[in-house]
Parts: C-alpha cells; sequence; structure tokens
C-alpha cells in the first residue's frame, strides 16, 4: 500500500506541472489564468500566443503524462494492482494535478492534455481511431471543447469495446473517473456550448 500511495503522489506532482505555467514563469508570459478564458491550457495560449506556443504547450503537457506512466512503468511497484489498473491510477494522479496543481494554488488547466499523452501511451490504436473521427469536428467547429468533449464519448465505449475481459473493471472504473474528472473541469464550456454561447478558436 505504501510504495502504491507513494508512486501515486508522485504522478500528481508531475501532472501539478501545467506547461503553459512553467512557460509563463521561464518566458515571462503573462499567467494565462488571468486573461482570455482564464485556463492553464492549450487553447488559452493559441489565443494569446498562437498556434506553436499552443502546440508547444499541448505536447509538453500530454508527454509528461506519457513520461510519467513511463517511469511508473520502470519503478515496478509492488501493488497486487494489474499494470492496466495501476497505469488509470497513475493517470488519474497525473490530471489531478493538471487541474489543481499544488504548486500553482490548485488552479491548472483541465486535463485533456494529459489524458490524451496517457491514453496514447497506453492505447495508441483508439488513440489514432479517435483522433481520426474528432478532427473533422474541430474544423468544423473551430471549438476545443466540442472536440476534447467529443473525443471522451467516443473514446470510453471504443475502450471498453476493445480491452480483454479480464481487463473490462480496470477500464471501466479507471477511464470512468478519469474522464468523469475533466467533464467536471469543462461544466463552464458544457454550459457555454448549451447557451451558444462558446467562442470559437
Amino acid at each position: 500500500m505504501i510504495n502504491l500511495l507513494i508512486s501515486s503522489l508522485m504522478m500528481y506532482l508531475i501532472g501539478s506541472m501545467p506547461a503553459s505555467l512553467l512557460l509563463a514563469r521561464w518566458l515571462g508570459w503573462t499567467d494565462p489564468r488571468t486573461i482570455g478564458s482564464g485556463n492553464a491550457g492549450s487553447t488559452n495560449v493559441l489565443r494569446m500566443h498562437g498556434r506553436w506556443p499552443a502546440a508547444g504547450v499541448f505536447l509538453l503537457d500530454a508527454g509528461k503524462a506519457g513520461l510519467a506512466l513511463a517511469i511508473g512503468q520502470n519503478l515496478h511497484p509492488e501493488t497486487g494492482l494489474t499494470p492496466l489498473c495501476l497505469n488509470w491510477l497513475w493517470l488519474l494522479a497525473v490530471v489531478l494535478g493538471h487541474i489543481f496543481p499544488v504548486f500553482y494554488a490548485f488552479r491548472g488547466g483541465k486535463g485533456m492534455a494529459a489524458f490524451i499523452g496517457g491514453v496514447a501511451w497506453m492505447q495508441p490504436q483508439i488513440t489514432v481511431v479517435v483522433f481520426l473521427l474528432v478532427l473533422p469536428v474541430l474544423f468544423l467547429t473551430r471549438r476545443s471543447s466540442v472536440a476534447s468533449l467529443l473525443a471522451l464519448l467516443l473514446y470510453y465505449p471504443l475502450s471498453l469495446l476493445t480491452v480483454p475481459a479480464d481487463q473490462l473493471d480496470c477500464q471501466f472504473w479507471g477511464a470512468g473517473l478519469t474522464i468523469l474528472w475533466i467533464l467536471l473541469a469543462h461544466r463552464a464550456n458544457i454550459r457555454r456550448l448549451a447557451q451558444g454561447q462558446e467562442p470559437a478558436l
């Protein structure tokens, strides 16, 4: 149990370093949480600084999740959990760290980039399929929140259909809880979409 707690705390701390806030400190950017949408994610960086800084923030946030899971696998903690259950526990910790970063007063991003990075590391084939399905929607709507929400809604049932039967419980609860937190982080976007007030990119 202590190994599980220590490794999960490590994943949370890795998640607690949103790329936009680190770059704001290093490059002298304005804190993205104080302008625009008030979010520390790549979409707000896109509106503030353009596509290349936003792409860099997205890749760094996604990469930290994949790196965290890779580090976890190399630690080989004795927890009694299957690798898939461990990966989902760790990814949930990374996502929660990204949304509620301890180093930045618990005000971070919405966890989507970290989620994508972790899922791409665990299940690359499903990630590619969902990406190809969602990309046209992003171009048509020009709303990253629509693309993010659609990606979550597509990924979850597809993942349940493709994991082995003996891993279904881990996938159901691990992915479900992680997606739930991301949806909660997007609740303002969902409200604006329902009201027709969500801004385009």
